[in-house]
C-alpha cells in the first residue's frame, strides 16, 4: 500500500490541479505570508478532499512562508518549481504541525514533499530534509557527496525518490542504501534509484529473482528480474496456494549487449566442500619490521612484492603498522615478498578487530571480524580459496547469522537472509 501512495504521489505532478491563490490573484512565482496563510486554510478547509497542494509554480519562497505552508494538512505539497532551497525553508517545510495526516492504522504523520527543480543540494539542507516524514521527490539531484548521502542515510519518511542519480561514491552508495533499507529485508530500499549510475555502476538489482518467506518457512512471494526490470511476480496464500501469476516482457535497455543467458544456481546446492588450510612453512615470525618502510616492486608477471629497505632478497617476517596513539593498528605477514599467513588489524585497546588469512600473496581461507563491544562475538566471516570468494556471513548482535551469501567463480549466486529468531525470510539468486 505504501508503494502504491510512493507511485501515487510520482504521478500526481500530471493529475493534481494547480492550487489557485485566493481571490483569483494573480501568480508571480512567489507568495507572501498572508497569501500563503490564505491558500492553507482554503486547502485545509476542504476536508481531506484535497490530498496534494499543488505550487509547482513557485521559483522561490522564504522561511516564513515555508512555515505557513507547513500548516497544510495533506499528503503532500508539489514545488517542483524551486531551483534551490535554503536550510532554514528545508527546516520549515518538514516540521511537524498539529492536524497533519496520519497513516492509516499508525500514530506517524506523513507529510510529503516534491523538490524536482532542485539538481544539487548541501548537506545542511540534506539534513532537514531528511525530517521529511512521506515520500522525499529528489529525483533530479545529479549527484551526492558523503555528507549529503550521510544525512539521506538518516531519511525518516516512507519513500525516498532519487531516480536521476548519476554520481556517487561506491562507499556513500552504500551507506545510502543501508539507511534506505527496508527493515527485515536486505534487497528492498524505501526508494526508488536509478538502474544504473553515469559510470556504469549499476545501483539495483539486474538479472535473478527475490524470494521472501513467512516465519513458517513458506513462500509469500517471488519476483523474478531480468535487465533490471521485473519478468515474473508470484504470491502464494498461507495455505501455500499459488493465488497470483504474473508475466512481463523483457525490455533490454539500451546499450546493454546480450549475452547467453548464464547459469541459474540450483538452490538446493551449495558450494563443495574444501579445505582451505595451508602449512606456512618457512615462515620467520621473530623478524618484525616497520611496514611503512617497506618498499613494494611490481614484477614482470604483474604482481607485487614486498622488499625492506636496502635489501635485495623478497622480505620474508611480519610487516607492522602502529596506530598514532601507540598501539598497534595491523600486521602482516610476508614470505618471500609475498603475503603469506595471517593479517591481523587491533581495535584501540588491543583486542583483535578482523583477521585475514593469505597463501602466496592471495587470501585463502576463513577470514573473521570481531567485535569490540562483545568479545569474541563475530561481526562477519567470509571464505576464499585461492583468491576467489566462496562465501560471505554477517551476523546479528545476538550472533545469529543475518545473510549468508554464496559466490561461484568469484561472483556472488544466491544470498540468503534471516530475522533475529532464526527464521529465513528470503533468498535471492543473482
Amino acid at each position: 500500500m505504501r508503494f502504491l501512495f510512493a507511485t501515487l504521489f510520482i504521478l500526481c505532478h500530471g493529475i493534481c490541479l494547480a492550487e489557485n491563490l485566493p481571490g483569483n490573484q494573480k501568480k508571480t512565482g512567489t507568495l507572501t505570508v498572508q497569501q500563503a496563510t490564505e491558500l492553507i486554510e482554503k486547502a485545509n478547509a476542504s476536508n481531506g478532499k484535497q490530498s496534494q497542494l499543488d505550487l509547482k509554480w513557485l521559483t522561490s519562497i522564504d522561511r516564513d512562508v515555508a512555515r505557513e505552508l507547513s500548516y497544510y494538512k495533506g499528503q503532500g505539497i508539489l514545488l517542483d518549481g524551486l531551483t534551490s532551497i535554503s536550510k532554514e525553508v528545508a527546516n520549515e517545510l518538514t516540521a511537524q504541525r498539529p492536524g497533519w495526516y496520519y497513516w492509516p492504522g499508525t500514530n506517524i504523520p506523513q507529510k510529503g514533499l516534491s523538490l524536482d527543480g532542485l539538481t544539487s543540494i548541501t548537506k545542511e539542507v540534506a539534513r532537514e530534509l531528511a525530517k521529511c516524514t512521506g515520500d522525499l521527490n529528489l529525483n533530479y539531484v545529479r549527484s551526492m557527496d558523503s555528507g549529503v548521502a550521510g544525512e539521506l542515510a538518516k531519511f525518516q519518511g516512507s519513500f525516498l525518490n532519487i531516480q536521476k542519480l548519476e554520481s556517487i561514491a561506491p562507499e556513500d552508495m552504500n551507506i545510502l542504501k543501508d539507511g534506505l533499507r527496508r527493515p527485515g529485508s536486505e534487497n528492498l530500499y524505501r526508494s526508488m534509484m536509478p538502474y544504473q549510475l553515469k559510470d556504469g555502476t549499476r545501483l539495483k538489482k539486474w538479472n535473478g529473482k527475490i524470494i521472501e518467506y513467512r516465519k513458517d518457512g513458506s513462500k509469500i512471494r517471488e519476483i523474478d528480474y531480468k535487465y533490471g526490470g521485473v519478468t515474473l511476480r508470484m504470491e502464494w496464500d498461507e495455505a501455500g496456494n499459488l493465488t497470483k501469476e504474473k508475466t512481463f516482457p523483457v525490455h533490454i535497455p539500451r546499450g546493454v549487449e546480450v549475452d547467453e543467458p548464464g547459469e541459474m544456481i540450483d538452490l538446493g546446492k551449495e558450494n563443495p566442500d574444501s579445505d582451505p588450510t595451508f602449512d606456512n612453512v618457512r615462515f620467520a615470525p621473530e623478524r618484525k619490521y616497520p611496514y611503512d618502510d617497506l618498499a613494494f616492486r611490481e614484477e614482470s608477471n604483474k604482481e607485487r612484492f614486498a622488499y625492506a629497505k636496502g635489501e635485495d632478497e623478497p622480505f620474508t617476517g611480519v610487516g607492522v603498522s602502529p596506530k598514532s596513539e601507540g598501539s598497534l593498528g595491523w600486521e602482516s605477514c610476508f614470505l618471500n615478498g609475498k603475503l603469506h599467513g595471517k593479517k591481523t588489524l587491533f581495535y584501540n585497546d588491543g583486542s583483535i578487530l578482523s583477521e585475514e588469512p593469505y597463501l602466496n600473496g592471495k587470501l585463502h581461507g576463513r577470514s573473521v571480524g570481531w567485535s569490540s563491544a562483545a568479545p569474541g562475538r563475530l561481526n562477519w566471516a567470509k571464505q576464499h580459496i585461492n583468491g576467489k570468494q566462496i562465501s560471505d556471513k554477517v551476523y546479528f548482535r545476538s550472533g545469529s547469522v543475518r545473510t549468508d551469501t554464496l559466490f561461484k567463480d568469484g561472483k556472488p549466486v544466491l544470498k540468503s537472509t534471516w530475522d533475529q529468531d532464526g527464521n529465513l525470510v528470503e533468498k535471492e539468486t543473482y
